[in-house]
Order: structure tokens, then sequence, then C-alpha cells
């Protein structure tokens, strides 16, 4: 009896195999199906009825597969611009064909165009897999979408206005060896790096008072266009750490009232800049000089700045010019007197910047002239004097006074505002910083 059903079993297993190979497309349903008749037959006594066999041939045709526009490729590519670049070199590394490269530069709205295109803009287009040009895109200056699109008769010249997207970014670093170079080893834009140096410039030198160890901490904007930076925005806020105590900076702007407070609501805006110049090292200080124009020793009554010839001055305070012109070894000078009895002095300028005449109002910050080498100047630099009641002061070392902290109708908006980015600066304390050798 075991023998036979054990006989039963194979044969049917035996046409299972070769319906399953022969019919191996069927329906799962008709499987299904089938392996229940081979149960039954497992469990039947009689020999199973043959099984009928028939091979089924059956052409199948397949709708054609759509994928995307059966047209030409299009391909998207993106190029960034560099000092010395030709209109032709960056299209061509746009892949660009010659003839379209040919047809833009004859025209003269495209020149006009391209040459609004800075030093390290992106610019994007879009080409067929023939290079032709479908149409390209830069952001350019005033923040500006500038580009070119294809037309009947050539190509159209695009000029409308950008949505910049602002987000805001923070960077951290440990001082390896100068403030700038750690800078931007962290990755903080020259534009950032230079506020930071504005806001805390009349405590700190940013050029020789770091140390080894000293660390820093920025929250800033940056202004993106289709997910790029296009530019660096604000300074939001700062945490300068040197020689173990820390300083710190919020940015807050509410109608009249803006500009950089601490934490506590003082203001960070002194009513003088400890420096004329952003970028410059000291040559000369407050003290006894051997004098090029009288071949004697006395005693320097400003600070001498080295700097190239064409460096923008800043007056250093609010004020009103009391004279610009020309003065004996001074060369080209500006004088500005200032509120509380306080006159500032810009000599051996090269040229003024602007018409300035006595009785001119200025801004603290706003450029009056720039670096030269007129008077009595034996290389380029600018001669700076601080004088309050007519007694020179030394302009490093004086006390400069602050401006107006944060009004009482405000306290309460300045702490919610600035809150979050304290947060920020307490949070970014424990990061892991970068440093430059």
């Amino acid at each position: 009896m075991l023998k036979n059903k054990a006989l039963i079993l194979a044969q049917a297993l035996r046409h299972t195999g070769t319906f399953a190979l022969k019919h191996r497309f069927l329906p799962a349903a008709i499987a299904v199906s089938f392996f229940g008749v081979v149960t039954a037959f497992g469990t039947a006594n009689d020999q199973p009825p043959p099984i009928a066999q028939q091979q089924v041939t059956e052409s199948v045709v397949l709708s054609p597969l759509s994928i995307g526009d059966q047209g030409a490729s299009t391909y998207f590519y993106e190029a960034r611009s560099y000092r010395g670049d030709t209109t032709a070199s960056l299209l061509a590394r746009l892949h660009i064909n010659s003839a379209d490269v040919a047809t833009i530069l004859k025209d003269k709205r495209a020149a006009a165009m391209f040459a609004q295109l800075r030093p390290g803009t992106t610019v994007d287009a879009q080409v067929d897999e023939s290079g032709v040009l479908a149409g390209l895109r830069f952001v350019g200056a005033k923040d500006r979408i500038l580009g070119l699109e294809r037309a009947d008769d050539g190509f159209a010249v695009i000029d409308e206005p950008s949505q910049l997207e602002a987000r805001v970014v923070a960077r951290a670093g440990v001082i390896g060896g100068s403030f700038f170079a750690t800078a931007d080893a962290s990755g903080v834009p020259d534009s950032i790096a230079s506020q930071l140096a504005e806001v805390f410039g009349t405590e700190i030198d940013f050029h020789r008072d770091f140390r080894r160890g000293d660390r820093f901490t920025v929250v800033f904007e940056t202004l993106n266009y289709q997910g790029r930076v296009v530019r660096p925005g604000r300074l939001l806020a700062a945490e300068v750490i040197r020689l173990g105590r820390a300083y710190r900076a919020v940015w807050f702007e509410s109608g009249d009232t803006h500009g950089y407070f601490r934490p506590d609501g003082r203001s960070l805006r002194h009513s003088f800049l400890r420096s004329p110049l952003e970028f410059t090292r000291i040559t000369s200080g407050f003290e006894m000089r051997f004098m090029p124009g009288t071949n004697q020793w006395q005693e320097h009554k400003g600070i001498d700045y080295a700097a190239p010839t064409g460096t923008p001055v800043r007056s250093t305070g609010d004020g009103v010019v009391d004279f610009a012109g020309v003065q004996g070894g001074y060369g080209n000078v500006v004088i500005i007197k200032h509120k509380g009895e306080t006159t500032t002095l810009y000599a051996h300028l090269s040229q003024f910047a602007g018409d300035f005449k006595k009785g001119s109002r200025v801004a603290q910050g706003e450029v009056i002239g720039y670096v030269g080498q007129t008077g009595w100047a034996t290389g380029p630099h600018l001669h700076y004097e601080y004088q309050i009641r007519g007694a020179h002061v030394d302009p490093l070392s004086v006390a400069l006074p602050s401006s107006t902290p944060i009004p009482a109708n405000l306290a309460n908006q300045f702490r919610n505002t600035s809150a979050s980015l304290v947060a920020r600066l307490d949070m970014l304390r424990n990061t892991v910083l970068a440093s430059s050798e």
C-alpha cells in the first residue's frame, strides 16, 4: 500500500514538473488549483488519470515605453567666472557651440550684460546635445538676475529682480596664527571677518592683539539664489574670547534704533572708530621720532598707518569738515570737527573722495579720501591725529565714548530678539573649532 502511494506521488510530481516547465507563465490562480489536485491524487488509491499536455505559443506586443520628451536631450552646465576671463572662454566652458558664441559676441546688449559679471559669480546654462543654447542666468550687480534666452532673431537679454533667500550660518575658529588666516580657514567670508573687526575694533586690534588659543564665533546671514550662496549678508552675532575674556555682540534693529549691542543692551558703537583704515600696519606711533621734513627729533603727535596708495580713508566719527585742501608738510589734508571739542586730521592723501569743503557734514565710516604720498611723506601712508580741546591725544589709548544704549521702551523686544542669537553662541562654544597654523 505504501509503495503504491509513493509511486502515485512520484508520477504526480513528474507530471507537475513537466507542466510547470512548459506552462510556467500561467496565472497564479491556475497554479494553486493544480497543486490542490496533486494533494487529492496523493490520497487516492487508484492511478491518476493522464494529464493532458498542450504547448501554447502566443505573440505579445509591448506598448512603447515613454521616457520624457522624445526630442533633443537637454543638459545643464555651470561655470564660475574668474579674473581675466573673456566672454568667449566662459561660454566655451558652458559647452555652448561656436555658432551661438559668435552670435552672442556680436550682440552689444549681451556685451553690456556680461560687463556686469563679477569674478567668482556662477553662470548657469541650458544647452542641447549639439551645444545649442536655450538660455543662461547669473546674479549681477544689485542682486538682479541677468541672462540670455533664445528668441526668433537670436537671443533676448534678461534683466529682472531676484528673490534672494536669507539663511543663517554659524562658524567658529581657534586662533593658530593670525585672526584673518584662521577666519579664512574656518569658512568665514572676508566681509564678515571685516564686520567682526569693525564691531570690536575699539576694544581689540585684530592685527596684533590675538594669541594662539584665542577663539571666535560668528553667526551671519547668507543671501541665496536657487540654493546657491550669492553673497554674505550681515553679521548677526559674535563672540571673541581673547586671553580668557569674552566679548559678545548681537545685531538689533527696530525703527531708528539699530546697531550692535552687548547682550545686556549696552551699545558697542563708539563715537569714534579706533582706526581710519580697515587693514593696515602702524609704522610710527605717538612718540618722539626724527622728522624728515625738518631733519630734527621732535614729538610725533599722531599715528602713521602704512598702506598702498589709493587705500580708502574713513572718517572715524560723525562731524563737519573744517578744512579740506593742501597744508604744508601735510600735503592733501582733511580736518573734521566733532562733538565734545574733538578734532581729527587725515594727511598725505593722494586725493579727496567727493566735493568736500568747509561745512560739509560727514558720517562715521564715510570715505573722505585715499592714502597717498603728498607733502613731506617719504612713502605712501596716512598720518592721523586726534585732538581734544586743541591737545593732541594718542588715539590708540584714549577711552572712546560709547553711544546710546537700548531705549527703555525697546528693552523687552531686544531681549526677545537677542535670546536666540545668544543661544547660538552658547551652543557653539563647545563645538569642534577650526584653526590655522
